[in-house]
């Protein structure tokens, strides 16, 4: 039944973000989903909840790769299971009889590929750990960093990682959760836990090799990643990020967060994505702490890609900021703010067809909604299908803008050329200068932000830089240290997530703390 094998399918994938995440299934957001998955099945098979015939699910969890027949083998069991039922013949499932309502038995038969790690069970770990610290410790404490080292150790696709890599992770995972512990403290906890996985042959310090970055057997690098005092005074901003982000790309999420970690700037992660690009769909700032949230449908994900839309107010409903309802069609992406003016493209008129014979009173509709004095209105870059103005141009200051160096050689009409400049300057904005601007196909066809790099992310007293491995890599950071010289700049090699579109901007969310 091609139903009961979506529904199957559905439920491993469900699983396997649980097991990555390191998250207790009682505390996932898809357990519920779980369940309901669960109920559907058995109602299919005529099969009653809560007698033991959720057991049958097991099979499907610890698993990081679907083994060839899995879901079918188990369609089986649950068809045999149905005719024993109905039949009255408990001697054929009684095995099943012992329910587990968590549906998260541990015990089962390893299908796991030598690629993968095996799941670290939490007992065995915790007891061993206490036994051995030289100073006292909660059990909620060693919770807390058994949850970092368990994070990082479900995203090793391998045994090559390093002592210093999971202690790294650990305090980036800490600091993220609002968790400050002594590093010390951390260390050691670190230290046992992988002591005990080599016991067990699980993992083995390994000597590094020639050009090959991941393998470390030693820390390298002894400096503090966090004071836990300046930490807490320095940090007024929360960088919000997509938990896809940590799952689909943990090299470059570790690479952020180094930046973000040493710099004193803490970091969140968002529930209930679907994709990374949470700049677009979360809510735009106002004034203070109150935000606006815009309604989510972009036109380029429709036909064939609404899965990948999350839901906005699934995402929010518990960050503690006071949240306005608009009921206009608008990407974060698309709104570029300083102070009391914002830039956004024509893609707006596009969104909201219902004001095509009227544009003034949607752009009044704009100001008022987002409090702001100036709204300007730039064309929409030639071929963009996402329309937005946050890979086009910044702002440098209140008056003063920086813009991608759109050339007639590279395809840009004078047309769009004068247009873009124009909508600036006769809102009384200067044009300080320009960044290098290349664009590249992405894979599959995909549009690529490969070359952009109007789209980094800027903090306070930071700005993250995108390169990309090319030429114009070292002439773009030269301009943007030039255009804020007191600022610092980072440069972040964004060439994997940028194939996919996006770049820093795209892929974080920023809110102010107390």
């Amino acid at each position: 039944m091609e139903k009961v094998d979506n529904l199957l399918e559905e439920m491993f994938d469900l699983y396997i973000m649980i097991q990555i995440k390191g998250v207790p299934f009682a505390l996932s957001s898809y357990r519920n989903r779980i369940r309901e998955i669960s109920t559907e099945i058995l109602t299919i098979y005529s099969l009653p909840e809560e007698k033991g015939f959720e057991n049958i699910f097991h099979a499907l969890t610890g698993l990081i790769e679907l083994p060839e027949g899995l879901i079918q083998s188990t369609r089986r069991k649950l068809e045999d299971c149905s005719q024993a039922y109905l039949a009255g013949r408990i001697e054929d499932y009684e095995n099943y009889m012992h329910y587990d309502p968590n549906l998260t038995l541990a015990d089962i038969p390893s299908i796991q590929t030598d690629k993968y790690p095996r799941p670290i069970i939490s007992d065995e770990v915790f007891g061993y750990v206490l036994d051995r610290l030289p100073f006292p410790l909660s059990e909620e404490e060693i919770v807390d960093i058994e949850s970092g080292f368990v994070l990082r150790w479900n995203y090793s696709e391998s045994q090559l990682v390093g002592d210093m890599d999971f202690k790294r992770a650990v305090e980036h995972y800490l600091v993220s959760m609002n968790r400050i512990y002594d590093q010390k403290i951390v260390w050691k906890v670190v230290d046992l836990m992988l002591e005990y996985l080599e016991k067990i042959g699980q993992w083995k310090s390994q000597i590094p090799e020639p050009g090959n970055s991941k393998i470390v057997n030693k820390p390298q690098d002894a400096t503090l990643i966090h004071e836990n005092e300046n930490l807490q005074k320095k940090q007024t901003v929360v960088v919000h990020f997509s938990f896809e982000l940590v799952i689909r790309y943990p090299e470059f999420m570790t690479a952020l967060s180094d930046c973000l970690m040493n710099n004193y700037i803490r970091y969140h992660f968002l529930p209930e994505t679907k994709d990374i690009w949470c700049r677009d769909y979360m809510p735009v700032h106002v004034k203070d702490n109150t935000f606006v949230q815009f309604i989510y449908d972009p036109d380029y994900l429709k036909n064939g890609w609404e899965q990948t839309k999350t839901d906005p107010w699934k995402v929010t409903m518990n960050l503690p900021i006071d949240l306005r309802r608009s009921d206009l069609i608008i990407d974060g992406g698309n709104i570029i703010r300083r102070g009391k003016t914002v830039i956004m493209t024509e893609k707006i008129y596009k969104e909201n067809p219902s004001y095509k014979t009227n544009k003034p009173l949607l752009l009044q509709k704009i100001a008022e909604t987002l409090e702001i004095e100036n709204l300007i209105i730039i064309p929409k870059e030639p071929g963009d299908i996402y329309g937005h103005s946050d890979g086009m141009v910044r702002f440098v200051s209140d008056d003063t803008v920086i813009i991608n160096d759109y050339l007639e050689e590279d395809g840009y009409s004078k047309t769009f050329i004068n247009k873009f400049k124009k909508a600036l300057q006769s809102h009384g904005l200067t044009i300080a200068g320009i960044l290098p601007y290349r664009s590249f196909p992405g894979p599959k066809g995909t549009d690529s932000a490969i070359g952009c790099y109007m789209n980094y992310l800027e903090l306070e007293t930071l700005i993250i830089f995108p390169q990309y491995n090319l030429p114009e890599d070292q002439p773009a950071l030269a301009k943007i240290q030039e255009y804020f010289p007191n600022k610092k700049i980072l440069p972040l090699n964004c060439t994997e997530i940028a194939q996919e579109g996006g770049v820093l901007n795209c892929i974080s969310w920023e809110c102010k703390i107390s």
